[in-house]
């Protein structure tokens, strides 16, 4: 390296480091500076108190937000998130899009520090989205966009984090879904979207974000937030392009670059249910569930272990048959006698009357009673191992991984983490333990459920008498450091 050359703020840094002279030349200090600079920010958002948006859709979207992912309680000091994350990573971002004035505008929503930001996207680039399809959402209606960046999960659990970010990310959307129709509003879940225009209507361009979701609401008359917001025109930034992105690029170059568009095919809203179980007919009061979400949704938790004993079937059957609820989206009902992409298995272990298959809900395949091999199959996660039962989600592999229509992907992760949401609901109602796992291993649950080889497990859950432990970190809410 001749004494005219730059050293990188990395290669600065590992060559201090490692005890040799940093004789590279004059350009070592500045960069050594600039990482010190780095490394110190904090990268505090300055708040414009003058700002104060004419966008009631706005306001009634922060009180979706707050209600559907911040569980925020009247008897409660502290805020806790109100939906399961695999790690309690929750990687993924809120924004809206909303009338302000007498134009379309996006803003980005800090649900930590609780400011909601107008962002730098342009109302021409938010207009172009209407015309691929996502509807105006009206003077008092709004589009509440659930956007993820897979990098946050996928640097601790490597590929799998993308999965763990679509089904984070369909927990999410459907807790503000469901939040939504409890409060009386008119709700619906796209995700069949114009990705890419609606990232340029955002304001942060492509950039290690991938839009999962659009919530269209449209509030009953007279609610809007109340609680305390502080709104800003300043964007709310995320880390300056630099060497802090090396690591991430790396994380979406692992990703084909045709996953993150949508199909291009703009799906009718129908409300029907998202997933099915097998040779299944019951039908699930929706409106008692859609009643009781809020409370529901306030009391759910995720055991962190199981007690010994049996539990009912009807217990048992009547919390899992939430999936049977009819969700507003614009996902298609499956081909063939099932009906759905997505089918549902359940496995009993110390469930009371489990021989009675009534409604399909437990499979009538014989499948394996080994707990010892379930167990293993559940990467020996000794906390699983007096579940009375276990919930697993599986599709065709043609309805999964399909070179010429990628986004099945995420449309199938999506109705797992969706009905698994559901589930998580129905076994709070029924004073059932319930945990979702990530980590399974796909080919022993196909050999213990008799699935045949070209069928994919999306997930796993498990249920039960609940240990009475405590509960899992997913439901506190995280700290906040450097944008993340």
């Amino acid at each position: 390296m001749t004494s005219g050359e730059q050293l990188t703020p990395r290669a600065a840094l590992l060559t201090a480091a490692s005890g040799e002279p940093a004789t590279p030349g004059p350009r070592t200090q500045p960069a050594l500076l600039e990482l010190w600079a780095r490394m110190m920010s904090t990268g505090p958002v300055p708040v414009d108190d003058s700002y104060l948006p004419q966008s009631p859709g706005a306001e009634w979207a922060l009180r979706v937000v707050q209600a559907g992912f911040l569980d925020v309680a009247p008897d409660r000091d502290t805020v806790r998130r109100a939906v399961p994350s695999a790690g309690a990573i929750h990687p993924y971002e809120i924004y809206l899009i909303a009338h302000d004035s007498a134009e379309l505008a996006a803003f980005a929503v800090d649900t930590v520090r609780r400011i909601c930001s107008r962002t730098t996207g342009h109302p021409s680039a938010l207009r172009r989205t209407l015309d691929l399809g996502l509807p105006d959402p009206g003077a008092l209606g709004a589009h509440i966009v659930v956007v993820t960046r897979p990098w946050l999960s996928m640097r601790k659990y490597g590929p799998r984090g993308y999965v763990y970010t679509q089904i984070d990310a369909a927990h999410l959307a459907t807790n503000l879904l469901g939040i939504a129709l409890s409060l009386g509003a008119q709700a619906s879940v796209r995700l069949r979207i114009p990705r890419r225009a609606l990232n340029a209507g955002l304001g942060h361009g492509a950039r290690h974000r991938e839009v999962h979701s659009v919530l269209t609401i449209a509030p009953p008359t007279g609610i809007y937030t109340d609680a305390p917001w502080s709104f800003s025109r300043m964007p709310i930034g995320h880390l300056p392009r630099g060497v802090d992105d090396e690591f991430e690029e790396m994380c979406w170059a692992s990703l084909p670059d045709g996953l993150p568009e949508s199909s291009g095919v703009q799906g009718a809203l129908v409300s029907r249910p998202l997933v099915g179980a097998e040779a299944s007919e019951q039908v699930t009061d929706k409106s008692r569930l859609i009643g009781e979400w809020s409370t529901l949704s306030l009391a759910r938790r995720s055991s962190r272990s199981f007690a010994r004993g049996a539990v009912p079937f009807e217990q048992l059957a009547e919390a899992v048959s939430t999936v049977h609820v009819a969700l507003p989206s614009d996902l298609p009902g499956g081909a063939g006698p099932s009906r759905h992409d997505v089918s549902m298995t359940v496995l009993p272990f110390s469930v009371e009357g489990a021989e009675r298959h009534v409604h399909g809900v437990i499979s009538d395949r014989n499948p394996v009673s080994d707990r010892g091999m379930v167990l293993r199959a559940c990467m020996n996660q000794h906390y699983l191992e007096n579940a009375a039962a276990f919930v697993v989600f599986h599709a065709a592999r043609r309805d999964v991984v399909d070179p010429m229509r990628p986004y099945l992907l995420r449309e199938a992760l999506f109705r797992a983490g969706a009905a698994g949401h559901l589930i998580y609901l129905g076994a709070t109602r029924c004073g059932l333990g319930v945990t979702a796992l990530g980590g399974f291993d796909q080919a022993r649950w196909r050999s213990i459920l008799r699935l045949s080889p070209d069928r994919e497990v999306l997930y796993v859950m498990a249920l039960g008498l609940d240990g009475a432990q405590g509960e899992k970190y997913d439901r506190l809410q995280s700290a906040y450091a450097h944008g993340q």
